[in-house]
């Protein structure tokens, strides 16, 4: 084609996108990015590009285009081709996005006689369903076709349209492939510990599902356990995030991730494929730009597989699986006879939106589906609850649906669903009613998936693992998400809740040998490909524990380096040594403490200038669920009366009602007969528009062990649910006069526990009376002179709480130090080591230039909200 005149235009190059979104998923299966118009259902805005052609002659236009339903063509555009300087059209009326194939593929556009001169190139959206188009081409080589095929369009692409050098960069320590939670914790674990770092995204921002485009709740062991809310740093860009004051993580991986020098990130580059170092290393990742097509290769001592998807895993060789396993492997309780293919579904979001959003309008707003969108019917034992404002987290395809190699389809499938969902609620609905004025305004288009191809590592996780709460002796994490199964009908399921099973297991530990390649050597495994079953990856899919086994692996791989050895080398010889330096990161491993013996902190004795002999729960240490109860429902619950001091003179109560109501309580001494009598009863009224606290009183004298309290709202008033600091608490979100408090050991002593957060009854913490104003603080002494240059500060950040509802002041947690010095003494004075003002991170490094001291003291000037000063940890090194 050297004689010839050839124009190759990829539409992410266009200069105005109108109401076309630039779509960079599925890159590896159309040879590029692409336009869509995402209109739900009403045609965008015109998407708009200039370029100059230098010679005239006839050209044939091909465009690069999908029909993503055949038997429906539901996504047709037309593309308007004309001169800058004049209006005049060339006539261009085709229509596109109707081929018959339904894969990507050029569809002809007919030829026009061009002019030297500057052009203008628009894309129409006729319909407003997801019409998507790739490029565009004008050749005066009117017999040519280009090649379908997206390995063969990017081929194609580079010859006839060359792109800058491949990308290189490195070598490096570790490549991780995927910026989810999982990813960003090993990158920043890594480079954090030295490693030359890369971490190597396929999305144009970090987070993964938990980023601003998808917007995944960071779940993870808290939701079910006390004093569960994972740490390290997983709890380090949870306190960021709530710092920043924005629902979705994005903002705070940047922040964190931006800080290390030794990490660089790539984005938009997704990885096709790996150049192996024998059979079973890998020496380099090979990628694309996941918008321009622009190769790049990185090459590294290890790799780290956090894509989801395993994709460096399975270039590379390594055993995979997906899919359910067969019962008789694991006996696991709810897996079927036989293995088979199926994965969950994942659902579409955007900014937390799951499904779509409807707003109302002005006027009865009638709907006429689609005619693709598939009619759905739910049976007489549906369970589900249903929203016409929101979608929901069981808008899900079937679970044959193939989310790797089909992830373009599985996508266009939940499109279909969200619109056939619209439709029963507007028309079949029994509530209907209650959505006739609104309107889809937003149906989301990134698939946030939630399972795909797991690798498999020198061991397999399993359900009963998980439900036997197994304490494996290279454990290095944990989890306590419930086995969360979704239906393999997704939505098309008639009955039930949208799961298929949800079994309820313990604070379960996860082994190392889950996180590298039973066959691949220097690959590490993370996110939702790590080594597990089918029914185990239910628990450990969660963001939050991910995030703990990133840290892992981050950490995992920069031990290798220092001790010349593999991952499986490190199990069978250091594992102690990883564990170690887990805790010492701030990653809790249930029944394991901190023992570094260079701990200088271990050997010193431990006084404080006050401390608290209690632990309180009035209406600043609550953690309110946000969970609210039925409209006019009930609520029963229990108070130890020693924790009250034999006294309930006011109730107060965490309420909320539309309109003017009242609730009442009811309180027992001791566990009530069907025909006893209250102790005492009290009524107030609920304003209209409130939600807040309101005041009952009761001035009662409590006898018996227990007070039984028994709360009935008026009609329209909603209690809600709270967390609470100790077990065997009300759980409704209630505060009591006399405060609520529990006895606590919280010498100053715990903070050399090995242990930073509360166990049992164990709270293995340092708190300072808060009845005594601040400053307060903390000593250690020694018996002779020792050389400090490192001190680790462990500061409460409240483990009982993921989300931390309502213990923040400007969303900083409310136990958290904020302000402190690290002193020693100086002649009749205090020096100072190292200060702090405006702190909100539990785990806080000072270095300073090493001195000789026989005392250490930390001095608390000021908390996030607290009276108290809290501490779970001081080390301390020369």
């Amino acid at each position: 084609m050297n004689s010839t005149e050839t124009l190759w235009i990829d539409t992410h190059e266009f200069y105005e996108h109108g109401g076309w979104k630039l779509d960079t998923q599925f890159t590896h299966l159309a040879g590029g990015s692409c336009l869509l118009a995402a209109g739900a259902g009403r045609p965008v805005a015109d998407a708009r590009h200039q370029f100059s052609v230098h010679r005239e002659g006839r050209y044939r236009l091909w465009v690069l285009d999908r029909n993503w339903l055949p038997e429906h063509s539901p996504g047709r555009f037309r593309v308007s081709l004309g001169y800058w300087q004049s209006p005049v059209e060339l006539g261009c009326e085709r229509v596109f996005g109707a081929s018959e194939s339904g894969e990507w593929t050029w569809e002809d556009g007919g030829v026009y006689h061009l002019a030297p001169g500057k052009l203008c190139l628009a894309l129409h959206d006729v319909t407003g369903y997801y019409g998507r188009c790739a490029a565009l081409l004008l050749t005066t080589d009117i017999d040519y076709r280009p090649p379908s095929g997206a390995a063969e369009v990017l081929a194609e692409r580079l010859g006839l349209k060359p792109l800058p050098p491949a990308a290189q960069a490195g070598p490096f320590d570790l490549v991780v492939a995927g910026a989810g939670i999982a990813g960003v914790c090993a990158a920043l674990a890594a480079a954090r510990m030295g490693l030359s770092t890369a971490l190597i995204q396929d999305r144009p921002v970090t987070g993964g599902n938990a980023s601003e485009e998808t917007g995944v709740t960071v779940n993870g062991a808290a939701s079910r356990f006390r004093h569960a809310r994972e740490s390290g740093i997983l709890g380090e860009l949870q306190d960021e995030k709530n710092a920043i004051g924005h629902p979705c993580w994005t903002r705070a991986c940047d922040r964190l991730l931006g800080r290390e020098e030794r990490l660089t990130v790539l984005r938009n580059t997704r990885v096709t494929g790996v150049r192996m170092d024998g059979d079973s290393r890998i020496a380099a990742v090979r990628t694309i730009d996941a918008v321009t097509g622009a190769p790049g290769e990185y090459e590294s001592e290890f790799f780290a597989d956090t894509t989801g998807d395993g994709w460096v895993g399975f270039h590379a060789g390594a055993e995979y699986r997906m899919g359910r396993e067969a019962r008789s492997e694991f006996d696991e309780k709810g897996a079927p006879e036989s293995a088979d293919g199926i994965t969950m579904s994942g659902c579409i979001m955007d900014l937390g939106d799951c499904g779509f959003v409807a707003e109302p309008l002005e006027g009865p707003q009638p709907y006429e589906p689609p005619p693709w969108a598939p009619r759905l019917e739910f049976g007489p034992g549906d369970r589900r609850a249903h929203d016409f404002r929101r979608g929901m987290w069981w808008m899900e395809h079937r679970g044959e649906v193939d989310d790797l190699e089909g992830a373009e389809r599985a996508r266009d499938e939940l499109l279909r669903i969200t619109f056939g969902y619209w439709d029963w609620i507007k028309n079949r609905w029994a509530g209907r009613r209650q959505a006739g004025n609104f309107r889809l305004v937003k149906v989301p288009l990134v698939n946030a998936r939630r399972e795909s191809r797991r690798l498999v590592g020198d061991y397999v996780l399993n359900q009963n693992d998980v439900m036997a709460d197994t304490r494996f002796p290279d454990r290095v994490s944990y989890g306590g998400w419930g086995v969360d199964i979704h239906h393999p009908e997704g939505i098309y399921g008639r009955e039930g809740n949208g799961f298929d099973y949800n079994l309820h297991p313990g604070n379960y530990t996860i082994p190392f040998r889950c996180l590298y390649s039973r066959n691949v050597d220097n690959l590490f495994l993370g996110g939702r490909a790590v080594s597990v079953t089918h029914s185990a990856l239910g628990t450990v899919r969660i963001q939050a524990t991910l995030g703990t086994l990133g840290q892992v692996v981050g950490t995992a791989a920069a031990l290798c380096r220092r001790r010349a050895t593999d991952p499986r080398g490190l199990y069978r010889e250091h594992i102690d040594e990883l564990q170690q330096t887990l805790l010492e990161q701030d990653q809790y491993i249930p029944d394991l403490a901190g023992a570094d013996p260079e701990d200088l902190a271990r050997r010193a004795a431990v006084s404080a200038s006050s401390t608290q002999t209690w632990i309180p729960a009035g209406k600043g240490h609550l953690d309110l669920r946000r969970a609210r109860g039925a409209p006019g429902q009930e609520w029963e619950d229990r108070l130890r009366t020693e924790d009250l001091g034999g006294r309930l003179d006011v109730l107060h109560l965490y309420c909320a009602a539309d309109d003017r109501s009242e609730v009442t309580v009811e309180v027992f001494d001791g566990e009530p007969d069907e025909d006893d009598s209250p102790a005492a009863t009290a009524t107030t009224e609920v304003p209209a528009h409130h939600e807040g606290w309101v005041d009952l009183r009761l001035e009662s004298r409590l006898r018996s062990p227990t007070a039984v309290l028994k709360v009935r709202p008026g009609r329209g008033v909603q209690l809600f649910g709270a967390d609470r600091p100790f077990d065997d608490c009300p759980s409704l979100a209630c505060a009591t006069t006399p405060e609520l408090r529990r006895a606590a050991d919280l010498k100053p002593r715990n903070v050399l526990s090995g242990i930073t957060r509360p166990v049992g009854e164990n709270w293995n913490m340092w708190v300072s009376d808060g009845r005594q104003p601040l400053p307060q603080h903390l000593d250690l002494e020694w018996d002779g002179p020792v050389e400090i240059s490192r001190v680790q500060l462990i500061f409460d950040t409240d483990t009982n709480s993921y989300r931390m509802g309502t213990k923040s002041v400007g969303r900083r947690p409310f136990y958290c130090v904020r302000d402190y010095r690290l002193e020693v003494p100086d002649g009749d004075g205090w020096r100072v080591l190292a200060s702090e003002t405006g702190n909100y991170h539990r785990r806080r490094v000072h270095r300073f230039e090493t001195v000789t001291t026989r005392k250490l003291r930390l001095r608390v000037l000021a908390t996030n909200g607290d009276p108290s000063a809290r501490v779970f940890e001081v080390r301390a090194w020369s």
